[in-house]
């Protein structure tokens, strides 16, 4: 019980609540504490993956956080579509230009770095972009499953591919080595999608037990996803 008062406590409190100013929007809202806090809230859910009962109150925390970063649900009936045993879950901030850029972290397993660091970050970059106005094209921040997520979206996007720019996929983010972009094609029945693939090294303990979020440098992570922002602003206007 104890536990359950905590995650709500950590997960549905804004901090403002708790008598804690926080910068709105832009590079400096990402915090080393919010990272903290959620990662920590999808590691203490525990086994998440799909058809056990923490994948789906996973991705209601997950949903929720979005929500608070004043993110709509982006497809017509709701946040989610199915993808293999899973679900995609998709939120959107509306831009002005007409396109769109989508973000995914990619929901690999119970690992604080294979799984949570991904979904950490995109929360923290959607916070980045809790502002007044508009971005430039409509953000798509999405968390799917491997390796059903991004077929399932390629087939019921949220935005029409055509006037999707890229698709950019979160994996590991914490790891020992830099962040390595790998940019390739996407074959779809009206054309090509630029998709880039960003992620740390593969390490030996992920899918493993000892994935634990003691492992993670939060410092690091923190470094990164202020540099996943600025990719992602260079997304927008290049």
């Amino acid at each position: 019980m104890i536990a359950v008062l905590l995650l709500g406590l950590l997960v549905g409190c804004p901090a403002e609540m708790l008598g804690v100013e926080l910068p709105k929007g832009g590079a400096e809202s990402i915090s080393q504490e919010d990272l903290q806090r959620d990662v920590w809230a999808l590691v203490a859910l525990g086994d998440r993956h799909p058809g056990r009962p923490a994948y789906d109150e996973g991705l209601a925390i997950i949903e929720q956080r979005l929500d608070q970063m004043k993110t709509l649900p982006a497809f017509g009936d709701g946040a989610t579509r199915p993808a293999g045993a899973g679900r995609n879950l998709c939120m959107q901030k509306d831009g002005r230009s007409g396109r769109a850029l989508v973000v995914a972290a990619l929901d690999q397993d119970n690992g604080a770095d294979r799984s949570a660091s991904s979904i950490a970050a995109l929360i923290s970059l959607a916070k980045a972009y809790d502002l007044p106005g508009k971005p430039e094209h409509t953000l798509v921040f999405c968390v799917w499953p491997e390796p059903d997520g991004l077929d399932a979206y390629l087939r019921a996007p949220a935005v029409p591919l055509e006037h999707t720019t890229a698709v950019l996929t979160l994996g590991p983010l914490s790891g020992s080595e830099e962040l390595r972009p790998v940019e390739t094609q996407i074959s779809y029945g009206g054309g090509k999608l630029r998709h880039l693939h960003l992620q740390s090294s593969a390490e030996p303990y992920h899918g493993t037990p000892d994935d634990r979020m003691e492992r993670l440098d939060f410092r690091v992570l923190l470094q990164r996803v202020q540099r996943l922002h600025q990719a992602v602003e260079n997304l927008m206007f290049r």
